[in-house]
């Protein structure tokens, strides 16, 4: 039986599959930007330029954000924020 809980899919923590994808998106955007600046600040201050910078920055921002996401989502989860 479907029902709007079901067509939901993952995003069924949300009463709104809409709703749920602007959230989604606003926390992604909430943990890369940080990360990438982050990231390139602390490459700077190795003293890395150009094509390596963006290469490291690249790789270190993608870490970093997926961290800070998992952690989030984690402490969103212990909080009773989401399901």
């Amino acid at each position: 039986m479907n029902t709007s809980k079901n067509l939901a899919g993952s995003y069924s923590h949300f009463p709104s599959p809409m709703k749920s994808y602007l959230f989604s998106v606003l926390a992604i955007l909430c943990c890369a930007v940080p990360a990438a600046i982050v990231s390139s600040w602390a490459w700077k201050a190795i003293g890395l330029e150009g094509v390596g910078l963006a290469v490291a920055t690249v790789i270190t921002a993608m870490v970093l954000a997926t961290a800070l996401f998992a952690l989030l989502s984690a402490l969103g989860k212990t909080l009773k924020i989401t399901n």
